[in-house]
């Protein structure tokens, strides 16, 4: 058991560190080209690197970490870059919140991969026997119902399992998603995940403590698997503890002969809920992290004396009648729980996204003083923070890179 402490997590995502773990996968990229490793001795090892083989010989799918779906300019410019000078010129929005490249010649994975280490994402174990990329409600911090923001746990718990020598090696994909809210909607869907995590306050004034009802063994497939709960509150310091002693079990008890088997909703139908209960929590008598990782604050929530809240109705009557934006604004439009903000949501098709709309994007998140956006399970994008008296420029940006179409955040 490794219990990593938060220098060692820092050196394992230092920019050294990663160079050297890109350097060893051009190593063995060079291997399988010389013919001195097999496609399927480098399968897995590609794998853990994010990325896919396609049936086209020579091409992979590169698969992109985006942790809570929060992505900034500068990653926005990056992504544009890699989709016009390896892939398509164009990326793909995934469910869990990835974002992908077709048709990536091998011999520029690497120098993908460099692009993306230098503004801080990653592919790394995007794909393969791991944990997956860590999801996040696309709306944490600015809705209305939530019990408070989910987005530094997510962050937290992303960056402290991403390269964690334990569980990279798992008997079969492993799925993390953070809700803010009790019914959970369609925003994260924790209930179909390995650990889903639903945020909650115990208590109340200066007694009320951050928490979370935590959820296991959900997953679809071919065995659609509806979460059992795990717990109803779990102090929010004993979440990362609790995770870990959650993957140990899996690591231990998951089918590793049969990976149709494999996943966790499988040791919950073989063990029942009582069982992996009483396995977790022993597991976790062991089990230990750092609490440092969660007091990272949002990382796209802006310097709010920057920006002057305005009245809802700005954004509703704003200029001449226009059909289609008041659709758009219908549909696209979600009052924040912060007087004067609102989230716009940006419906892709497909989720499909054109470089030159990444660049666009990024462009009108800075000409707006406004710091990122986050990517949503339904493979739309979300802007928050916009105040209402901006939202109609907003719209007609947005409109000029194809990114105003009506009915957003639906599957």
């Amino acid at each position: 058991m490794t219990v990593a402490t938060t220098n060692e997590i820092e050196e394992r995502h230092s920019r050294e560190a990663i160079e050297a773990e890109i350097a060893h996968f051009e190593e063995r990229a060079q291997q399988l080209r010389s013919g001195t490793i097999t496609e399927e001795q480098f399968r897995p090892f590609r794998l853990k690197h994010g990325t896919y083989g396609q049936r086209q010989p020579g091409f992979q799918m590169l698969r992109v970490k985006v942790a809570a779906g929060v992505l900034k300019p500068s990653h926005l410019r990056v992504l544009a870059r890699i989709a016009d000078e390896y892939s398509t010129g164009r990326g793909h929005l995934t469910t869990r919140e990835n974002v992908q490249f077709h048709f990536v010649k091998l011999e520029n994975v690497p120098a993908a991969m460099r692009l993306l280490a230098d503004c801080g994402l990653t592919t790394r174990e995007a794909c393969g026997n791991t944990v997956r990329n860590v999801t996040a409600c696309p709306v944490a911090g600015i809705c209305p119902g939530e019990a408070f923001d989910v987005t530094p746990y997510a962050l937290g718990v992303s960056r402290y399992l991403l390269r964690h020598p334990d569980f990279h090696d798992l008997p079969r994909k492993f799925k993390i998603a953070f809700s803010g809210c009790a019914d959970d909607g369609g925003c994260a869907v924790a209930g179909i995940h390995d650990v889903g995590l639903i945020a909650q306050v115990r208590g109340s004034n200066g007694t009320a403590h951050r928490g979370f009802k935590v959820l296991v063994g959900g997953g679809l497939g071919s065995l659609p698997t509806e979460a059992a709960v795990l717990v109803d509150f779990l102090p929010e310091e004993e979440l990362l503890p609790t995770i870990q002693a959650v993957l140990r079990v899996f690591s231990e008890t998951g089918n590793r002969k049969n990976k149709f088997k494999a996943r966790l909703k499988f040791v919950l139908r073989e063990k029942g809920i009582d069982e992996l209960r009483r396995l977790v929590f022993e597991k976790r008598k062991t089990s230990q992290a750092p609490a440092e990782v969660f007091t990272a604050p949002s990382p796209i929530q802006p310097a709010l004396v920057n920006i002057s809240p305005a009245p809802l109705t700005l954004a509703l009557d704003n200029g001449a009648s226009d059909s289609e934006y008041d659709s758009w604004a219908e549909h696209n439009l979600m009052p924040q729980r912060q007087t004067g903000y609102g989230a716009i949501w940006i419906k892709l098709p497909a989720g499909t996204f054109h470089s030159r709309q990444m660049r666009g994007l990024a462009n009108l998140l800075e000409s707006q003083d406004l710091t990122g956006v986050r990517i949503a399970v339904n493979q739309d994008l979300v802007i928050p923070w916009v105040p209402f008296d901006r939202v109609r420029a907003i719209y007609n940006e947005l409109r000029a890179l194809d990114l105003a179409i009506p009915g957003a955040h639906h599957f």
